[in-house]
């Protein structure tokens, strides 16, 4: 195990971090060491805003809407940006999200679904990520749009209901506060297959 200081890794980048932090990769990949940074958030998408602004319930159904308006400012191809969603299984992946999702990719900066099952293209030009049945991610629906005028963020957690689908209920944050989405962002980017 390799430990990194946190006043290294919540200080300005300099090029002596960069030196340091490079070597310990490369001492990490020579050795198989972890690495283990300290005072890097490991929080989930939910866990970060929550802790900032209040939750709300709603069903599913009243909260797609809110989350299509989300992903469709990645539509606009004179300042795209990055679009990371979490969908808790690959089944709420359906053939309409994942036709969608295409789409975005072929405007946006990076497109990336995640959750139990997806595989590491779930679609054309879309970076993904399996969660393992653990996951705390497992229980959350995220869709966060950064660009460069634009940051919005929907986290919800699913509050366990039975019965159908756009039933389902869960506590969500709605946010536009661009430094509290992008800490969300980087929750799920962390987690996303690197470009090939």
């Amino acid at each position: 195990m390799i430990k990194l200081d946190l006043r290294l890794v919540q200080g300005r980048t300099t090029a002596e971090v960069a030196r340091i932090v490079n070597a310990v990769r490369a001492q990490a990949e020579l050795t198989g060491a972890r690495i283990l940074a300290e005072g890097i958030d490991t929080r989930t998408p939910f866990e970060v805003v929550s802790a900032e602004r209040a939750t709300e319930r709603a069903p599913k159904d009243l909260l797609l809407p809110m989350s299509m308006h989300i992903e469709h400012k990645a539509l606009d191809a004179a300042e795209p940006g990055v679009l990371p969603a979490c969908f808790q299984e690959v089944r709420h992946f359906t053939p309409a999200t994942r036709a969608r999702f295409g789409r975005l990719s072929a405007r946006a900066a990076l497109t990336g679904a995640v959750g139990v099952g997806m595989s590491l293209a779930p679609a054309q030009g879309v970076r993904g990520a399996s969660l393992g049945p653990e996951d705390p991610l497992r229980g959350e629906w995220d869709v966060i749009m950064v660009g460069p005028h634009f940051a919005a963020a929907l986290v919800a957690r699913d509050c366990g209901d039975d019965g159908p689908d756009a039933d389902r209920r869960f506590d969500f944050v709605i946010t536009h506060d661009r430094e509290l989405v992008v800490r969300a962002a980087q929750q799920l980017l962390d987690r996303l297959a690197p470009a090939s």
